[in-house]
């Protein structure tokens, strides 16, 4: 592994799904086995994040496979997406050349222009979850903090509708501080309250922005072009922003 990192000049090294140990000669490391598009695939990387979303405290980003969109309801696709943002990295695997499967190609314009999720998405860190889960199953509600923001991803593994309840003790919030929410998905923003119950439709997720109103919210804080560095390559945007890699889908330029 040293002589490889040593032949790696600026590359990006990600290790497979291997012993922890050589973390100081690569940058990221694969969670889980191979993953798709199903939910089950979804659920499967998600619960190794369950267990070991701390692994980007080891090496710099955890690798939850590609994302794939294609053969999969919208829903299905979200929480495909919303599990790398989870995890920590976002690499997008379908096909986007002319052949490649249109329904798939129309939703990833979609939901990877979506600024708010791509902003959640640029912090590049592992949400932790909200509660263990047992066996093989995934939590279905992970958060993390950035700043005076949090963010809480909450996802509804079931075949029916669902609801999620905003538990101020359990994600950190102070009862004496008033907050927005926003569901990032639909746009939608509201004054939050303590116990305040979200519908989640049934295989689906939502992203929510919690932030106290009289602050300025991590988008005004920390984006910034300047920052911002693209390399169009085989039809995608690699971008690098402060040192964190994330994935685009590109637009012909």
């Amino acid at each position: 592994m040293a002589y490889l990192d040593s032949l790696a000049g600026d590359m990006y090294l990600n290790l497979s799904i291997a012993p922890l140990f050589p973390a100081q000669f690569a940058h990221g490391r694969r969670i889980a086995c191979d993953a798709y598009a199903s939910i089950s695939d979804s659920e499967y990387t998600l619960n190794s994040t369950s267990f070991g979303w701390w692994l980007d405290h080891v090496y710099s980003y955890n690798d939850g496979d590609t994302i794939v969109l294609k053969g999969q309801t919208e829903g299905a696709n979200k929480i495909r997406l919303l599990s790398g943002v989870i995890t920590g990295m976002l690499s997008i695997g379908d096909d986007f050349s002319s052949g490649g499967d249109e329904t798939a190609k129309n939703r990833a314009i979609t939901l990877f222009n979506n600024k708010a999720v791509m902003q959640c998405a640029r912090q590049a860190k592992a949400f932790r979850p909200l509660k263990s889960p047992t066996g093989t199953a995934s939590a279905d509600a992970f958060y993390t903090i950035v700043e005076d923001t949090t963010y809480v991803a909450a996802i509804n593994w079931q075949a029916h509708n669902a609801a999620f309840t905003v538990d101020y003790e359990m994600l950190g919030l102070q009862k004496t501080i008033d907050y927005r929410v926003e569901e990032l998905w639909s746009g939608s923003a509201s004054d939050l309250k303590p116990g305040m119950q979200l519908k989640v439709n049934k295989a689906n997720c939502i992203i929510l922005k919690i932030y106290p109103k009289s602050e300025a919210t991590v988008d005004e804080r920390t984006v910034s072009d300047e920052n911002v560095t693209k390399v169009l390559q085989n039809g995608m945007i690699y971008i690098q922003r402060q040192q964190q890699l994330f994935t685009l889908l590109g637009q012909p330029l």
